[in-house]
Order: C-alpha cells, then structure tokens, then sequence
C-alpha cells in the first residue's frame, strides 16, 4: 500500500456530506437514482473514501456491499465505522486503477463517486474503467461513476 493524498482528509469527507448540502441533495440523490433499486444485490463501492456512500449503498438494500480504496486511513476509518455499526460491508485496500485480487465477476453494481477525474493519465482512467468491468458479473450489471464537471469551478486546481 502507497501512502495516498487522501490519507489527511478522512474528517472532511465525512463533514462534506453535512456542510455542503449540494452533496446530499443533489449528488447522493442523482447517485442512488441511478443506481436504481438494490436489494438483493451485491455492490463495490470503488474508492470508497471513509465508507459514505458504501454505508448509503448497503443502508439502500444492497445485500453485500464492498468498499475499495487505496487510502490506508480511509480504510481504517471505514472499518472502524463498520465495528460501530455493524451493516456487514467489507472494506478492502487496493488501487481502483490495479486488479483487485478476489473481485472479478462478483458484482451486479460498481460505483465510483469523484474517482476517475483523479486518473493523472489515460491509461490509469483505462485501468479504472476495466477494473469496474472486472469486477461486474460476466453477464453485465452497471457501473455508475459521479464526477463533477470541470467548469463547475473557476479555481484552476478544482
């Protein structure tokens, strides 16, 4: 595991939801939109930061759901919000752009909430993109990424 520049920012992900409401009534509404009904089904949540919306996805009625990250921190923080909580997510460390041992074909939904702007090149967003078709059952499923639009901000390092 690399260290991840998301290693220092746990407590804002979880404080974004709360202290932007564009996120929770706009994003996470778009987002379970479109993912549509779950229950009974079995999620991946890549890059799933702290678990936000892996939380959302399995308290939505997915019948498994899986978090992946890179972030140790992130991960940490997931897992120990899961022994609090107890809703039955397993949360994994692994690279969203890498094969994700023990993933493949496992999955009728992936979803990606703010990770393929963060591909640094084409070919990282490639791997992003096959790792979420690895992991969807051979017969298909949804992969739903959220991203923002580049002009939603004027400031050059958005």
């Amino acid at each position: 595991m690399v260290n991840s520049q998301f290693d220092t920012t746990v407590a804002v992900y979880e404080l974004s939801m709360a202290e932007m409401p564009f996120r929770e009534h706009i994003e996470a509404h778009s987002l379970l939109k479109a993912v549509g009904d779950l229950h009974g089904l079995s999620v991946l949540d890549l890059s799933c930061g702290s678990g936000l919306y892996a939380r959302r996805l399995r308290t939505a009625g997915a019948a498994q759901v899986v978090g992946v990250d890179e972030s140790e921190a992130m991960i940490d923080h997931a897992r120990q919000r899961e022994e609090q909580e107890e809703l039955g997510i397993r949360y994994v460390a692994g690279n969203a752009a890498e094969p994700i041992p023990g993933m493949d074909g496992r999955f009728d939904v992936v979803t990606a909430v703010y990770v393929l702007p963060h591909a640094p090149t084409k070919d990282v967003l490639e791997g992003m993109c096959a790792t979420a078709r690895r992991a969807l059952r051979p017969d298909g499923g949804r992969f739903v990424a959220a991203t923002l639009n580049p002009d939603f901000a004027t400031d050059p390092q958005w």
